[in-house]
């Protein structure tokens, strides 16, 4: 009676499989973690996130101060060291606020973005 080998190929072609898949899921890894990476760089210092929002900020600032001043110029009051105050206590009263603010959003988002990087690795 002669045998024949029915397993050897079985096992080729299960081990060539598995070899594909593994080689898929490494390939979605790396892409997952890429863009895991690019998520954290948006929210780290210099990544872009509340740029439009810091500007915004720098805008209401000028634009506040600019009438200040010429409340100032309507009072006779131009010519005093108010003016030079203007920006500083502008600073104190609402922009270090709305700054602060930013960062606690930022400082948020970064932490929940490495969360999620840390669950992605642990799936």
């Amino acid at each position: 009676m002669a045998t024949t080998d029915y397993i050897g190929p079985l096992l080729a072609q299960f081990q060539q499989k598995a070899d594909e898949a593994n080689a898929m899921n490494e390939q979605r890894y790396q892409e997952g973690m890429d863009l895991w990476n690019q998520i954290i760089s948006q929210y780290q210092p210099g990544g872009g996130f509340g740029e439009g929002y810091e500007s915004q900020i720098e805008t209401a600032k000028t634009q506040d101060v600019a009438k200040g001043t010429q409340s100032l110029v309507s009072s006779g009051l131009m010519n005093t060291t108010t003016t030079a105050g203007l920006g500083k206590q502008w600073e104190a009263d609402v922009g270090s606020q709305a700054r602060l603010n930013l960062q606690d959003l930022r400082s948020t988002r970064l932490s929940e973005a490495m969360s999620g990087k840390a669950g992605f690795i642990e799936r």
